[in-house]
């Protein structure tokens, strides 16, 4: 699915990567060495110093807005979302620095309220259909991509964890395999956003990165390891990623 990050950016939501303010009055920031209680909620994440994606909530925490920002700081997206009653997310708004770009996606769920399909519409045409399987213990399995004529598969595999150890792509033109290992450490969730990449599906977080293209070989500017720093909450307030190609970028976590 690498060839496919830019029309899946709407999706990944770099997800769990973003710069949040709560929609309460109420509710003060807090450093990395305050003990945390109840809700965790990320509000803003910033690479190698510079805000990269922050979020605003509803009162439920659910999120409201999403913001993400080039590596320079320069405003890239801002999403909006919209959910049911169950509190499901339902609509997202995806409005880009370039507005001829503007797209949203509706979000379809099956009998057990679990997420199936995602339609995405620019203007009223539809230009982008993903479809995700789960396997019998109800996680996701496999996203199957759709796009004019074009098809792209991704699937996962667990280990007794419930961690993706292995990602491979099927039915396209890339064939590249991702292998993953974990730390022991709670992850950073965003409540009300589907469960849509490796870092979402996994129950810890990810330490080691490898990325091997068709043939087998590492490709070392997509390939790190990683060593996290963690809050009270055991929730990690800094990540600090080697690359392969001797690139290091700094990742900082800020909570409510």
């Amino acid at each position: 699915m690498r060839n496919i990050n830019g029309l899946i950016a709407f999706c990944t939501l770099t997800l769990l990567i973003g710069s949040c303010k709560k929609d309460t009055e109420q509710v003060t920031p807090i450093n990395n060495n305050t003990v945390l209680t109840g809700d965790s909620i990320l509000y803003r994440i910033k690479k190698n110093s510079i805000l990269i994606s922050e979020y605003t909530y509803n009162a439920n925490h659910t999120v409201k807005t999403a913001k993400s920002y080039t590596d320079s700081g320069d405003l890239e997206l801002t999403s909006s979302f919209s959910y049911n009653t169950l509190g499901k997310l339902i609509k997202t708004n995806n409005e880009f620095s370039n507005t001829a770009n503007n797209t949203y996606d509706s979000y379809f769920y099956n009998t057990d309220n679990l997420l199936t399909s995602i339609q995405s519409y620019q203007g009223t045409q539809l230009v982008f259909s993903t479809l995700i399987d789960y396997d019998a213990s109800k996680r996701v399995s496999d996203f199957l991509f759709y796009s004019g004529c074009m098809y792209f598969g991704t699937n996962y595999i667990y280990n007794n964890t419930n961690n993706i150890v292995k990602e491979y792509d099927s039915d396209d033109l890339v064939k590249d395999t991702t292998y993953y290992t974990y730390d022991n450490k709670k992850t950073i969730r965003i409540k009300g956003t589907p469960k849509l990449d490796v870092y979402s599906l996994s129950v810890n977080n990810i330490i080691q990165y490898i990325h091997k293209d068709i043939d087998g070989n590492i490709k070392p500017s997509d390939s790190y390891n990683a060593v996290f720093e963690y809050n009270s909450n055991n929730l990690p307030h800094k990540e600090t990623r080697t690359y392969y190609d001797g690139t290091v970028s700094i990742y900082e976590y800020e909570f409510y």
